[in-house]
Parts: C-alpha cells; sequence; structure tokens
C-alpha cells in the first residue's frame, strides 16, 4: 500500500534522480563537443577502392599521401613491392598492416623502409605478400600509421582482390 511516507520517499528518489542525470548531462556537454570537433579534424576514412593500376591517393590533414604497387597489380601467395611517398616533410612510418574487411585472416604486418628524398618527395617503400582466400572477391584494407613531425597520422587504402 502506498503511504504518505512511502510517496514522498519515491519523489524525492525521482527528483534526486532526475536531477543527477541533469547535472551528468551538462558536465559531459564540453567533453562530447570536443570528441565531436577532434574527430572532424581527424583524416576521414576514405571509402574508395584502389586497383594500383595507379598510385592510389589517402588525404590526410598534412597533406596527400600516395600509394602505389610495383606492376600495378597484388596477386596472391605473391610477393608485391609497395611505395608511399608524399610532398610532405618529415615523416616515417611508424606502423603498416594489412586487415581483412570481408573476412578475417589475421594482421599482416608490413615493414616500410626509412622515408629518404627522392626528387622532391618523400618515399618509403615495404614488402608483403597475402594469403588466397576461400572466397571469390575478399576487400582488405592497408592500415598505415605515419608520424609527421610527431603526430601519429592514420593513412587507409582499401582494395579488393579477386582469384
Amino acid at each position: 500500500m502506498l503511504t504518505k511516507s512511502r510517496l514522498i520517499q519515491l519523489v524525492i528518489m525521482l527528483s534526486l534522480l532526475i536531477g543527477l542525470f541533469i547535472w551528468r548531462t551538462i558536465e559531459l556537454s564540453p567533453v562530447i563537443e570536443k570528441n565531436q570537433e577532434e574527430s572532424v579534424q581527424s583524416d576521414k576514412v576514405e571509402e574508395v577502392l584502389c586497383d594500383f593500376s595507379e598510385p592510389c591517393v589517402f588525404n590526410s590533414l598534412w597533406g596527400a599521401f600516395s600509394l602505389s604497387v610495383e606492376g600495378g597489380k597484388i596477386i596472391p601467395e605473391q610477393w608485391f613491392h609497395l611505395t608511399l611517398e608524399s610532398k610532405v616533410e618529415n615523416w616515417q612510418v611508424s606502423s603498416a598492416k594489412i586487415i581483412g574487411k570481408t573476412m578475417f585472416m589475421g594482421k599482416i604486418p608490413i615493414k616500410f623502409t626509412e622515408a629518404t628524398n627522392i626528387a622532391g618527395k618523400q618515399q618509403s617503400t615495404g614488402k608483403s605478400m597475402l594469403g588466397v582466400c576461400t572466397e571469390d572477391k575478399m576487400l582488405w584494407r592497408l592500415d598505415i600509421v605515419v608520424e609527421v613531425n610527431g603526430q601519429p597520422v592514420n593513412l587507409y587504402y582499401d582494395f579488393l582482390i579477386v582469384k
């Protein structure tokens, strides 16, 4: 049975919960706005598939990074050579890996050379190999993290391998 004291207790608890909800919402608003501003300023993932018949370009806040494959094609179970280049100065590849997007086949690490200046552009090269997938088509992502003046920049290159 709902007595007068129980009703008062329920109203007090409801008021307390509503007050805490409003206080937490107001307190978190600057953090949420700051995170949204940072995500707007971060590199946008371009949903463009690279076919590597010509260099694939990723535009970051620091500038454009161009990735090319020697021979213009990636064939499973064969070594392929990658070249990452940019007019941006003072950058180095800190990590790189290939990840299956349509099917998880592990993370394939790639070691890139130290970036060197060649004809006004900085260039770094790497070498890798992909396994054969059971699917006829496999979507992959090459995820490269470069450091530009000590700041990490994520570069994403999506590509499709067809048997």
